[in-house]
């Protein structure tokens, strides 16, 4: 893991667009929607997976919530807000350096963090 970053790292010209303390099993991506940011969150962490045959297969049984997870975001200007879109909760960042750093409290199994 560490040596792929450092490799990105190495390899991109400044830098990173996000990066985030999420275990291995949170898979996050940032996408720009024209001025917004979408930080997608989604959580792999599962109790039980099921073979369900009306379902087509292996369904998820109860997903392992993922608590504290921090995202700093590289912006060229500070943010006006950042939330969450499932719920529209407020979420506080600090900008410094050109990244807004926040904490989501808790990833269930699917959110988007929107920072506009």
């Amino acid at each position: 893991r560490k040596l792929l970053r450092n490799a990105v790292l190495w390899a991109h010209d400044g830098p990173l667009p996000v990066e985030t303390d999420a275990p291995l099993a949170v898979e996050v991506r940032c996408y720009r929607q024209g001025n917004r940011h979408l930080v997608h969150l989604m959580n792999y962490v599962t109790s039980a997976m099921r073979g369900w045959a009306d379902v087509g297969g292996p369904a998820i049984e109860d997903a392992v919530p993922i608590p504290d997870i921090t995202i700093r975001l590289h912006v060229a200007t500070p943010p006006a807000h950042a939330y969450l879109a499932s719920n529209k909760q407020s979420v506080p960042f600090e900008y410094l350096n050109s990244f807004a750093s926040m904490r989501v409290t808790k990833v269930e199994v699917f959110d988007i963090l929107v920072v506009e």
